[in-house]
């Protein structure tokens, strides 16, 4: 079979279509019960975990390839393997011998746009990233021995088909003066599916999940969180969210459920296991708390209250602070409030302030007042800088855009240490010394060393930008040569081009490419595409729903007398269990709520929902069942005044 270089002059496959592995799916799923699921009999349908369906495909691949069934010649090529993207593809194959494969995807002029390298296997599970959108995409496959030299070849075809019209001439290049730093870049947006588009604008990755306003969050391993759209609950305000999150990877494989307590705000960090989110916890505040979660052990390792870290001078609704960033380097935690011009930086573990950037006229009277920075101005060629003259811009640069730092909404550590911190800042608004506090319609990017020996701050480059209204952030390449200024909202309705991208050198301020994007989006981030991340198999383990809501609540409410109408299903129904949850769909402003009475207990647990302000549509909300007492549960539900008993029952043994 090996030798030397050899090609395939007729090389030919087989393609699964997306309802050949949906039954392959069929095939093996009474193989696979969730955990939560077990001790629950009923009726109603039981939809499978997403996390679980995909161990299924993994196992039905795996499968496959156990049968040998596939050569590098003839080999099974599955387009979108896990109904999350419609540019990748699985390679599934057996060779007599281990090595290596080699795959290259080919722009429309035949040159070599992407290229990946698996590991030494006999057994081949390959994915294919990268595709190009609406064609038929050209690949060349070598085969690689321990030396890594090629001994088989061949080319191979696949189509990759046309993403939605509403990402159709999303992007348009209005200045290239240089090639860009940022070869891939992932753009999360608003009212459309995240996408990934090269350095030509090409969109060569686009995710068909639904992902909702808070769309794609990134990890710091790679993989992204999903909100889960089929899973409303309560929190303890009473207010309705999206309480289940799902760890996806870029192919679509969902690793674990993360079943969280808080509703979540919009600003997240990734640091390793450890996940931030704001939330809400005192009634009438938005945001009011930083939690870090433990994605690896599933708990909550820390609460960071900032009405306590800034004191209660802001204290009612109008005038309360709003987060815009949180970062964490060094086991320090920087944290930009926008709505009162201030970065503060904190140690992780006690919460304690180290430092402040922002008026004193702000907080006067408060625990900020003795950390704050004042401005030492412009700084050039300083011996501190040595190091780091990469970031010290020419004394024209500053003195041209020489203006005052107004609503930072951005802030990102370049360097950390005990003596000294070099912080990149996007500001919303700039104003110019002699015209103070007039805007003049720009925003301001800053690199700001902070002197923590002199207690000072001083300004080492700045440069204005098109002004943005909001999501903004600032994305660096490996070396901080060049930086994005990403504005996900510049431009108001109604305008052809709603958001930017502009990319700067940051040694000279100058803008070398500007993109301008017809859609609002959320945030952007460097799309790693490195396949070895998608090589190993998810594990087969039971542990992959983490976290859990609580139970309703009992109740000694007499919900027998029940009406003898129909409940329609407008306001009430598809029923179903998925991974120990009750899940329903049910129209707010009507259902007020459901009620579990047990046959032997008597006992009645019930969920309230009629504060729920009234909604046309139905929203899928979910209750936990499999945590219930051993018994037979049978359903109520209470819409527009009457009392409604179910046909199906519940057994949780």
């Amino acid at each position: 079979m090996f030798g030397n270089k050899i090609d395939i002059k007729k090389p030919s496959k087989t393609t699964f279509s997306a309802e050949d592995v949906r039954n392959l799916e069929l095939t093996y799923a009474s193989e696979f019960t969730s955990e939560r699921d077990k001790n629950i009999q009923t009726p109603l349908r039981k939809v499978l975990e997403p996390a679980l369906r995909t161990r299924i495909r993994e196992y039905a691949f795996e499968k496959i390839l156990e049968k040998g069934l596939y050569s590098f010649k003839h080999l099974l090529v599955i387009p979108n393997p896990y109904d999350a993207s419609v540019q990748t593809a699985l390679l599934l194959f057996v060779t007599k011998e281990e090595c290596a494969l080699r795959y290259q995807i080919f722009d429309e002029d035949g040159e070599v746009s992407y290229e990946a390298v698996t590991d030494r296997t006999t057994k081949h599970k390959v994915p294919v990233m990268m595709l190009y959108t609406g064609k038929t995409n050209k690949m060349n496959l070598e085969l690689l021995n321990e030396s890594g030299e090629v001994i088989k070849r061949r080319p191979l075809t696949i189509y990759a088909r046309e993403v939605s019209y509403r990402l159709i001439n999303l992007f348009e290049e209005k200045i290239h003066e240089q090639d860009s730093r940022f070869p891939y870049l992932l753009i999360n947006g608003l009212d459309f599916n995240p996408v990934a588009i090269d350095s030509k604008l090409n969109i060569r990755y686009s995710m068909q999940l639904k992902s909702g306003k808070a769309g794609m969050i990134p990890l710091s391993n790679n993989h992204f969180l999903l909100p889960d759209k089929n899973s409303f609950t309560l929190d303890d305000n009473k207010e309705k969210y999206s309480c289940r999150f799902l760890e996806l990877d870029y192919m679509g494989r969902v690793y674990k459920s993360y079943i969280f307590k808080h509703q979540f705000g919009k600003v997240f960090y990734s640091d390793g296991d450890k996940f931030y989110y704001l939330t809400s916890m005192d009634k009438g505040y938005e945001n009011d708390w930083i939690v870090c979660f433990d994605l690896g052990k599933g708990e909550v390792l820390k609460e960071y209250s900032i009405a306590k870290l800034i004191g209660d001078k802001y204290k009612t609704s109008s005038d309360w602070i709003k987060i815009s960033r949180i970062e964490i380097k060094n086991d320090k935690m920087l944290i930009v409030l926008k709505n009162l011009h201030t970065i503060i930086e904190t140690d992780v573990e006690n919460f304690n302030i180290n430092w402040v950037i922002g008026p004193l006229s702000i907080w006067e009277g408060t625990p900020l007042e003795k950390h704050i920075f004042p401005d030492g101005g412009f700084l050039n060629n300083n011996p501190d800088f040595t190091e780091y003259n990469v970031y010290t811009a020419d004394p024209s640069v500053l003195k041209e855009n020489s203006a005052e730092i107004i609503r930072p909404v951005f802030a990102s550590y370049i360097y950390e240490d005990k003596k000294k911190a070099f912080i990149a800042v996007y500001s919303s608004q700039l104003v110019l010394p002699d015209e103070k506090y007039t805007d003049i319609g720009q925003s301001l990017i800053s690199i700001i060393y902070c002197d923590k020996e002199r207690k000072k701050y001083h300004i080492t480059n700045a440069y204005r930008t098109k002004q943005f209204y909001r999501n903004a952030s600032l994305l660096f390449d490996d070396d901080y040569k060049n930086v994005l200024a990403l504005a996900g909202l510049s431009d108001k309705s109604g305008q052809k081009y709603r958001a930017n991208i502009a990319e700067f050198d940051i040694a000279t301020a100058e803008r070398l490419r500007r993109v301008a994007v017809r859609k609002v989006y959320n945030n952007a981030w460097k799309f790693e595409s490195d396949i070895s991340d998608y090589l190993n198999p998810i594990p087969s383990d039971d542990d992959y729903i983490i976290g859990d809501i609580k139970t309703p609540l009992e109740t000694n409410e007499n919900v027998m007398e029940t009406t003898e109408k129909k409940l329609k299903k407008r306001l009430f129904g598809n029923l179903y269990v998925s991974g120990g949850m009750l899940n329903f769909a049910l129209r707010s402003g009507h259902v007020e709520a459901v009620y579990l009475k047990g046959e032997k207990s008597k006992k009645t647990y019930k969920e309230v929902y009629k504060d729920i302000p009234k909604k046309e549509k139905k929203d899928i909300y979910v209750l936990n069942i499999h945590s219930l007492p051993k018994d037979c549960y049978y359903i109520y539900v209470k819409a527009d005044g009457d009392v409604y008993k179910l046909k199906d029952e519940i057994i949780v043994k």
